[in-house]
């Protein structure tokens, strides 16, 4: 369960719940040190409402709901430095995609990457994003980077919550959205609606005629 299932399920909550819900999601490695009131100050909700999310998540409690993200990072610490994917742990789908992005690279990408590189080290934040398919890009990316670079935090998977979560974003903040086919009409209208001015934008896609 823990950060993974709250993501899944995160569009099944009521707005409230979802709210809480995003926090967690944004903020995993906090949560096993918040009590329930610290983590409603937090998220701008109510304790109440944490414990009704983590009742609609399966918990019993709010005490088995941070209990699963204490396990969650003690998993995290006993894996090895390394990891390698299979084709069955990526998937047809995601293979297929992989591929697509590296044929970018004949099309001159690494100069662009190198830019993006130079963003990234002066960002004050980095926000990464991506809905349906490229969901698990940003996700992955987050996840990775994080480990390195506890600036890098993921923008939720919901358009509203992503919305929001962008209005706090500043022009000394870097944000990466993903994109693959088919594309979101709603990660155009994140991009085009969400970025706080003089914020820099890193678009990654899997075509160079991709919205």
């Amino acid at each position: 369960m823990s950060r993974a299932h709250t993501l899944a399920h995160l569009n099944q909550l009521p707005r409230t719940q979802q709210r809480a819900a995003a926090f967690a999601i944004r903020h995993s490695t906090d949560i096993p040190f918040l009590t329930v009131r610290e983590f409603a100050t937090a998220a701008g909700v109510t304790p109440s409402t944490v414990i009704r999310m983590a009742a609609a998540l399966g918990y019993p409690d709010y005490r088995s709901f941070r209990a699963s993200f204490q396990a969650q990072i003690k998993t995290q610490l006993d894996m090895p430095a390394t990891a390698t994917w299979s084709k069955q742990q990526l998937g047809e789908s995601h293979l297929g995609q992989f591929k697509q992005i590296e044929r970018l690279t004949e099309h001159g990408v690494p100069e662009q990457i190198e830019k993006a590189a130079g963003l990234m080290m002066d960002a004050s934040q980095i926000h990464v994003g991506g809905f349906r398919s490229a969901y698990s890009f940003a996700h992955y990316l987050a996840y990775m980077g994080k480990m390195v670079n506890p600036l890098i935090q993921l923008i939720p998977n919901a358009f509203p919550l992503a919305l929001d979560y962008l209005q706090m974003t500043t022009d000394e903040d870097v944000l990466i959205l993903f994109s693959v086919a088919p594309y979101t009409t709603q990660m155009i209208e994140l991009a085009n609606r969400g970025i706080q001015p003089g914020a820099k934008m890193i678009a990654i896609t899997d075509s160079l005629n991709s919205p």
